[in-house]
């Protein structure tokens, strides 16, 4: 029916151009910049509020009812994929600002203000990180957002008092973090806040910027961050610690705090489990990864002892205890740098198709390093900016080890970069499909790259397998630990007790995941929910096929129609393999 086709294509594009115009910075974000001609509007940040969730939810029925009304029944299998993605999405989006429509209960649940993805920090970060900077008109544009910020710090304090009404408060131990985060901020000279030293960085490598409009818009940064922007920030500030919070850790504190934290466990695994059965799950998981760590230290002729006291032992073997200074930052820098390049030579053996973006490295600015995760930002469509991973170098000072090599194969090759560039690069696909991140699927297949070099790689040595190891039973102690404190009401210091007990990693790091978990709910259960579909769906085939099983085909069968629900993922492969 090419009449049905040319009505959900029209609809498909529109769909994503009003998306595109509510949040803009969802579409940057992914790469992309315009639509058939329409530009991506870069001078503006989304709005904040009430009524700016109220619009974005009431967008999101609208799209709903529109795609319903249309004749679906004929299209190809390509377009029922696009279908039912966009229609998962609509209802349980946890884009950027969008809350789907099964979450229209929850439109005032979510944090406001906290450390690492609140809004305080958000917007510097994707000034730094995603903002265009190749004319002058993009940097006109950078100077509008920064116009905009003292606005939307101030509706931001707006609505915490909206929430804080309804009871939605942080916990008290992590608005002392948040309150610290802001502080770090604002400490720094004008002229060395990051928003002012991107804006400089990027004016200078801008040719259609003269000299005149360049040092004009450059003095308007420094006057907007001293007369407007320092000043929401710290009014912000003094508003935050107005609040009465209490430190109970968990969204079940929230009015209807337990159908929330469902709704948030929808959007995050893209499956149908629940918190309790996602806990038990959790405490296999944990007891079977560990069952392989203790079987690989006995290679090492370990003694039987602790865990967390046998990764203390390898740790000592590997490298001296990292001191915090300029020399141990620059070794990790150029360490992460060898790896990438290394990473990156082993692909050909397992993969048939291989992205044309390229990958670089950052570091995450100090001011953010206390709460922000390592973090990739996938490339520009147009080519004028390379996928980025920024790392933390504070947190993988204090993690024991810096495991560098697994974190360059969850975060660039082959993990996030390969897959996600691939999606933006496949002009087979729908706009939408090339750039949708689905939790589930996305840290799923990152964490299943990480194993690529342990399962397949020329030679991989016990330790480094079990680093790997590690990194696999941080992600399963994380379903029983987020459930916990969630759905079990487990307290901050329980929380971070036993995932110290059960990981055996230190102190400060287990605070993170904890105060992680409180602030991002249910996001830290797709990692190892996915990487089990991912896994269960090459056993699956393993079995099918025999000796004739090709690994490229079982990633390009995983990979070719972008992100994708995990009932989708598993429906297509079945779909494929048969």
């Amino acid at each position: 029916m090419p009449e049905a086709t040319d009505q959900f294509d029209a609809f498909m594009q529109q769909a994503f151009i009003d998306l595109m115009m509510e949040v803009p910075e969802f579409p940057t974000h992914m790469g992309i910049l315009e639509v058939n001609g329409i530009r991506c509007p870069q001078d503006r940040f989304s709005g904040v509020g009430t009524s700016s969730n109220t619009a974005r939810l009431s967008l999101l029925s609208k799209l709903t009812n529109e795609l319903h009304a249309l004749d679906t029944s004929q299209l190809d299998n390509s377009r029922r994929i696009s279908r039912d993605v966009f229609s998962f999405f609509l209802s349980y989006a946890q884009e950027r600002d969008w809350i789907g429509t099964e979450g229209s209960s929850f439109l005032s649940h979510k944090y406001i203000f906290c450390p690492s993805v609140g809004l305080q920090s958000e917007m510097p970060l994707f000034l730094r990180d995603l903002h265009p900077s190749r004319t002058g008109q993009d940097m006109e544009d950078y100077v509008s957002r920064v116009r905009q910020i003292p606005e939307l710090i101030d509706s931001a304090g707006d609505f915490l008092d909206t929430q804080s009404k309804l009871g939605i408060q942080l916990p008290e131990f992590v608005m002392t973090e948040l309150l610290a985060e802001m502080d770090t901020f604002l400490t720094p000279d004008i002229k060395h806040n990051i928003i002012y030293t991107t804006f400089e960085g990027h004016c200078s490598s801008v040719e259609d910027l003269s000299d005149r409009n360049q040092e004009s818009l450059v003095r308007e940064i420094g006057q907007l961050l001293t007369k407007k922007l320092y000043p929401a920030y710290q009014r912000a500030s003094t508003r935050i610690k107005k609040q009465s919070a209490n430190d109970d850790a968990g969204v079940w504190k929230l009015p209807d705090g337990e159908a929330y934290y469902q709704f948030l466990l929808r959007c995050a695994t893209t499956t149908e489990l629940g918190a309790a059965e996602i806990h038990e799950l959790g405490l296999a998981e944990t007891a079977s990864v560990q069952k392989k760590i203790q079987q690989a230290f006995k290679q090492l002729d370990y003694p039987e002892m602790p865990i967390g006291l046998a990764y203390k032992r390898l740790v000592s073997e590997l490298h001296a205890p990292l001191n915090d200074d300029a020399s141990t930052r620059q070794q990790l820098v150029n360490q992460a740098q060898g790896i990438l390049t290394e990473a990156k030579a082993m692909l050909p053996s397992w993969f048939s198709k291989l992205p044309g973006a390229e990958a670089v490295i950052e570091t995450i600015p100090e001011f953010a390093e206390q709460s922000r995760n390592q973090i990739y930002n996938p490339p520009l469509l147009d080519g004028s900016r390379a996928g980025k991973l920024e790392l933390n170098l504070l947190h993988l000072i204090m993690a024991d080890t810096p495991n560098l090599r697994t974190l360059i194969h969850h975060e660039v090759w082959p993990g996030h970069h390969l897959q996600m560039s691939l999606a933006l690069e496949n002009t087979s696909l729908p706009l939408f499909n090339r750039i949708i991140t689905f939790d589930a699927y996305i840290e799923g297949w990152a964490k299943y790259a990480e194993t690529l070099p342990m399962d397949y790689g020329k030679s991989v040595s016990i330790h480094q397998s079990l680093l790997t190891l590690r990194a696999e039973l941080i992600s399963s102690v994380n379903l029983a630990l987020d459930t916990g404190i969630h759905h079990k009401r487990w307290t901050e210091a329980y929380a971070i007790d036993w995932f110290k007990t059960q990981t055996g990693m230190p102190e400060d790091f287990a605070r993170y995941i904890v105060h992680r978990s409180c602030t991002v709910p249910a996001q830290m259960c797709a990692y190892k929910l996915g990487l089990m579909k991912m896994r269960d769906l090459k056993t699956t085939m393993q079995a099918k096929e025999g000796n004739n099983f090709e690994l490229a085909r079982f990633h390009n069968m995983i990979l070719k129609n972008g992100a994708l629900p995990l009932s989708v993922l598993e429906r297509e492969f079945s779909r494929a393999l048969n």
